[in-house]
Order: structure tokens, then C-alpha cells, then sequence
């Protein structure tokens, strides 16, 4: 990164915008990769996305990289605060253990890990269609652990599985996952409607 660093310094490199935007100078650049790789090991040591994301955030606005309308509308977004409200959600429905019955019921009580795992695409495939992924994973993570748990399944065997499935139902619907959100946000124009990408997907 160092070296990087240096040579895009010592070039005195312009990163052009388009003709609507003036260059951007060099050391802009220079400050959002460093934040960026800084940013990306702070938070694989274990510190909480949110707080990190927020104080890149605002050093990029200090640094007036961004102005604090642009830094105040991304937190505003809309899906962004569907995706924080989802969270909520997921919290409360851990806490409280509402889906249990509903998700026993679905998954019931296979003999071998194939039909476990088949039942687990097809139950996550629904509603990953209609619940943003997200928040759904943290959701379902503990349930599914318990699951395994009471079926004698080996965990490790169902995680990804419950990822990949996800993520996969996630692109049925605009709802689904947080990039389709902030599609529908930032190109209002395309007026893309909850299941517009469910024949694509």
C-alpha cells in the first residue's frame, strides 16, 4: 500500500471525474484507499462495522472528500434504513424466538443431512425472496444452530449453505438483498417495481 502510495504521489496523478466534475487531487485518492485497507482491518479485527463505516465517513467529510449534505444523505438513504430497521427486527425476533415454532415446523425432523439441507433450501429459498438477506442470515443463523443442535447434524455443514441460498432468492425481488435496495434508490427513473427481477432471477 506503501508503495502505492508513493508512486501515485511521486506521478502526481489527476483522477478525472467527467467533464461535469473537476479532477479529483491526487491526495483524495490517496486518503480513501488508505481509510479503505484501514478500514477492511480494523473490522477483521473485530471491531463493529458500523461504528468503522461511520468514522470513515465523516473523515472523508472532514477531509472534504464529501460534503455533509452528501454524508447526511447517505445516512438517510431509504434503503439503507430499511436495512437498519430489518436489524431491529431480526434482534426482536431472536430475542423472543418467534420464528422457533414456524421454522420446526418447515425444516421438521429429517433422518439424513441431504433431506435437511433440501429442506432448508427451499424453506430459506422462500423467504429470502421477501426478507432483505441480511438481516435475515442473522436471523436464522442461531435458529438453524439450535436446529442442527436438536437433529444431531453437524453445524458446520449447514452455515454456508444457508449463505449461498440467501443470497441466491435474494435477487427474486427488489427487497431482497441491500444492493437492490440502493439500485432502486439511486435510479428512481428505471421505476423498478418489488418483483421486476424475479424472472431474471
Amino acid at each position: 500500500l506503501a508503495t502505492v502510495n508513493f508512486a501515485m504521489l511521486s506521478q502526481g496523478i489527476v483522477f478525472k471525474r467527467g467533464p461535469s466534475h473537476p479532477p479529483t487531487p491526487v491526495w483524495q485518492a490517496y486518503v480513501v484507499l488508505d481509510t479503505l485497507a484501514v478500514s477492511i482491518a480494523l473490522m477483521a479485527n473485530g471491531l463493529p462495522a458500523d461504528v468503522v463505516l461511520l468514522a470513515a465517513a465523516t473523515l472523508f467529510a472532514l477531509c472534504e472528500i464529501i460534503t455533509t449534505t452528501e454524508l447526511l444523505q447517505g445516512l438517510s438513504n431509504e434503503g439503507v434504513f430499511a436495512v437498519g430497521v430489518l436489524f431491529v427486527v431480526s434482534a426482536a425476533i431472536d430475542k423472543t424466538q418467534a420464528l422457533e415454532p414456524m421454522m420446526k415446523f418447515f425444516l421438521g425432523s429429517p433422518k439424513s443431512i441431504q433431506v435437511a439441507q433440501t429442506k432448508l433450501f427451499l424453506t430459506l429459498g422462500a423467504f429470502g425472496s421477501v426478507f432483505n438477506n441480511t438481516p435475515l442470515v442473522a436471523v436464522m443463523i442461531p435458529i438453524v444452530k439450535r436446529w442442527c443442535a436438536a437433529q444431531d447434524f453437524p453445524v458446520a455443514q449447514f452455515m454456508m449453505p444457508l449463505s449461498f441460498v440467501t443470497m441466491l432468492s435474494a435477487c427474486l425481488t427488489s427487497m431482497g438483498s441491500s444492493t437492490n435496495l440502493l439500485a432502486v434508490n439511486l435510479v428512481p427513473e428505471a421505476d423498478i417495481k418489488f418483483f421486476d427481477l424475479f424472472p431474471a432471477g
